[in-house]
């Protein structure tokens, strides 16, 4: 997707709802608000290289990996944006 071409906002009305349980009325009805986001990087490697039958210990191809290998190891915390915390303190009034 080009950047100029991604969503602000976005909803889904498969945020469920729930009824009072005496009369009927909706206390809720729940939408879902899209709070992921991407980011994409772009990784280069590069060296003076060589012939593919005899790679040198500072291969690009093995530093890539190493670096690959860290993002992996990577813990990405979890984070509350302002759309959640409005959910939980409005949710928490309702039940």
């Amino acid at each position: 997707m080009r950047p100029s071409h991604r969503l602000a906002i976005a909803l889904n009305e498969g945020g469920g709802g729930r009824l009072d349980g005496v009369t009927g009325k909706y206390l809720y009805n729940g939408i879902q608000a899209g709070e992921k986001s991407c980011q994409g990087f772009t990784l280069e490697a590069v060296n003076a290289g060589g012939h593919s039958s005899r790679p040198t210990p500072g291969n690009a191809i093995y530093r890539m990996t190493q670096v690959l290998a860290k993002v992996q190891a990577l813990d990405f915390p979890t984070e509350f944006n302002d759309t959640t915390r409005a959910y939980l303190a409005r949710f928490g009034d309702i039940v």
